[in-house]
């Protein structure tokens, strides 16, 4: 209800006025995330003297507070050092004090607090840690020694940027620059899963999320190594697609606008018969996190009942991708027909949680499970993709056993995913290994 707390009597106790042992007052602690938007030192706390936090308000970060409480010496030395090292003058969120030193808001600190003002800044604030996420698996050394290097150091010498300082999504969003290297860094796991795929690509060459579009077909100025294939159409005339056909292709696209990649579940090679099936769980706005993680867990094991490896990525926002490995040997229309009859059991089974039609007002309280992914043209957006949003997040494949150590989709974005991965290795390296029979799903 918004309220500061409760009084409380001891029941045996008669109604006597003034403060006395009969009565209590319990204070109603609120817990929030908000990103670090920038933090400030004092000589007489001997370094940081508080964080800068602020929330979403549409397109930008805008300030809703300082945390000067609940971290001792140690804590405060180890938040400093990570701040001075995200320091961005010229950012910072809307609002933001003038004595506050602006840093990029790529940590997110868990508060707690009693309550908001009239201007909905915190009201006695305290720092209770940082919401990062941990992943327990590591590649044996084997393993990753076997895995080949595709970014080579010639390729990353090609890479050649106009305005790589221009800021995208906002004055606290991330640079044209931090794209390129994003995708520099993490091209060894995401090129296995465009090479020889049709791509769709989603530009946003002014930096504003309103401006972003998509783009399917062949494009004036695109560079010359970014392929193209003619596709007959049934219901139009043959239209050009795109294929990624080498690394400095793949590499020259930030230049031109690209934040993210979507790719087909088939091969160029092998056009009508898909090697890959995607189940997209899109939450309701009312649906939490962790009923999206347990509702991935449960088709997981659907999906195994039926002699499936089925695998799990975030998806960039608030939603999951099951994604399932299947040897290409039927065609897309039997491949859509199956999926969705998958998905139409599904929600008959588990009517509270999953619904098939397509409806924003049907996913009130339930997850849209989204099959036609699997339908002709259609794409899913890539692995590793970056998502065209504030703070760049990515659809990040993970382990399922890790699946529900993450506390938000978010927290894997265009900072920390490549460091997870050079830690913890590509949980989809042996993805195509597992592809198994699509079997016969009876419609009813």
């Amino acid at each position: 209800m918004g309220l500061e707390g409760v009084i409380s009597k001891r029941a045996a106790a008669p109604y006597r006025p003034g403060r006395g042992p009969d009565w209590t007052k319990t204070k109603a602690v609120q817990i929030g995330d908000f990103a670090v938007a920038g933090y400030t030192t004092s000589k007489a706390a001997g370094g940081l003297a508080a964080l800068a936090v602020a929330e979403p308000d549409g397109d930008v970060l805008r300030y809703v507070g300082k945390v000067g409480t609940g971290f001792d010496r140690a804590t405060a030395e180890t938040l400093l050092a990570r701040l001075e090292a995200l320091r961005d003058e010229g950012g910072g969120a809307e609002g933001l004090p003038r004595d506050v030193v602006p840093v990029r808001p790529l940590l997110t600190a868990h508060v707690h607090f009693t309550a908001r003002n009239r201007t909905e800044a915190l009201r006695h604030a305290v720092f209770k840690g940082l919401r990062e996420v941990t992943l327990a698996r590591a590649p044996p050394p084997e393993a990753a020694a076997e895995r080949p290097r595709l970014v080579s150091d010639a390729d990353l010498a090609t890479i050649w940027l106009t305005n790589p300082e221009r800021r995208l999504f906002g004055r606290s969003g991330p640079k044209k620059l931090d794209v390129a290297l994003y995708y520099a860094r993490v091209g060894d796991v995401m090129l296995p899963h465009l090479f020889g795929r049709p791509v769709s690509l989603v530009r946003c060459p002014s930096g504003k999320v309103e401006e972003c579009f998509f783009q399917r077909h062949a494009f004036t100025g695109m560079p010359p190594s970014l392929g193209t294939f003619e596709l007959e159409r049934a219901d139009e005339e043959n239209r050009t697609y795109l294929t990624i056909e080498d690394v400095r292709g793949y590499l020259a696209l930030p230049q031109f606008g690209i934040i993210e990649f979507h790719s087909w579940g088939a091969l160029r090679e092998r056009l009508e018969t898909p090697d890959r099936i995607t189940l997209d769980l899109d939450p309701g706005d009312d649906v939490p996190w962790r009923e999206v993680v347990e509702a991935a867990l449960h088709i997981r094991g659907e999906l195994a009942a039926l002699g499936l490896v089925p695998f799990v990525k975030t998806t960039g926002g608030k939603g999951l991708h099951v994604l399932v490995p299947i040897e290409p040997r039927r065609r897309w229309k039997s491949v859509h027909a199956i999926t969705g009859a998958i998905a139409e059991r599904l929600a008959r089974a588990n009517p509270r949680t999953f619904v098939t039609t397509m409806a924003k007002r049907a996913r009130a309280g339930r997850i849209f499970l989204d099959y036609h992914r699997n339908a002709r043209t259609a794409t899913a957006v890539a692995p590793y993709s970056l998502r065209a949003r504030t703070n760049l997040p990515v659809s990040t494949p993970i382990h399922w056993a890790d699946l529900e150590s993450v506390d938000a989709s978010a927290d894997l974005n265009y900072s920390t995913v490549p460091g997870l991965v050079a830690a913890s290795g590509d949980p989809w390296a042996e993805l195509d290994a597992h592809a198994r029979d699509l079997p016969d799903v009876p419609a009813n």
